[in-house]
């Protein structure tokens, strides 16, 4: 992930894309009845686009050993802050794609999950709570070892969104565990 919270892409493995991660965001603050279509389309970005990337990654994810496509939400996906409503449809509707699609493929070595990074130091965050300490939050690299437990060929765990802060408690408590904590239910 980008520090900026802009989209990120895996890299190809022998035999097809071994690992994808997808990442889009812009975050829109309005109240719901100031949207006008189609000037305000785009707060779709961080849904359609996945549909699309779906289609053209699965097949290359089937084609690797142990696929692994891994999606950033955000809690506000749960429509609980004022004026975010678009965002939150956006990454609602991105976790209903992720796990949909984790079941579709449920039956493949392919697995589907998604990060909520939580409060994260990143530009965007920023700019939605200006007066906020940014020191007090983690940074995008310190979610680096979530994703990488994900993207194991050990990896068990599909079609669950995973709060970056749960999986660090575990993680915590049981340092070194790699795919342990992977397949642990936090």
């Amino acid at each position: 992930m980008n520090p900026d919270g802009s989209y990120a892409e895996g890299s190809f493995g022998a035999g097809g894309m071994r690992v994808t991660i997808t990442h889009t965001a812009t975050l829109y603050s309005r109240n719901l009845t100031a949207l006008r279509l189609p000037r305000d389309q785009d707060l779709n970005n961080a849904t359609f686009p996945t549909g699309f990337s779906i289609r053209t990654l699965e097949p290359l994810l089937k084609n690797a050993e142990a696929g692994r496509a891994v999606f950033v939400s955000s809690g506000a996906a749960s429509g609980k802050y004022a004026y975010w409503g678009p965002y939150a449809a956006s990454k609602a509707g991105l976790e209903a794609l992720a796990k949909t699609w984790a079941q579709e493929l449920a039956d493949t070595p392919v697995r589907v999950n998604v990060v909520n990074p939580g409060a994260t130091r990143t530009t965007m965050r920023a700019k939605a709570f200006p007066g906020e300490d940014p020191l007090k939050l983690p940074t995008p690299e310190d979610l680096v070892p979530l994703f990488l437990d994900l993207v194991l060929p050990s990896c068990a765990r599909t079609g669950d969104v995973i709060n970056f802060r749960d999986w660090r408690t575990v993680a915590q408590a049981m340092p070194g565990s790699g795919a342990a904590i992977a397949n642990a239910d936090v």
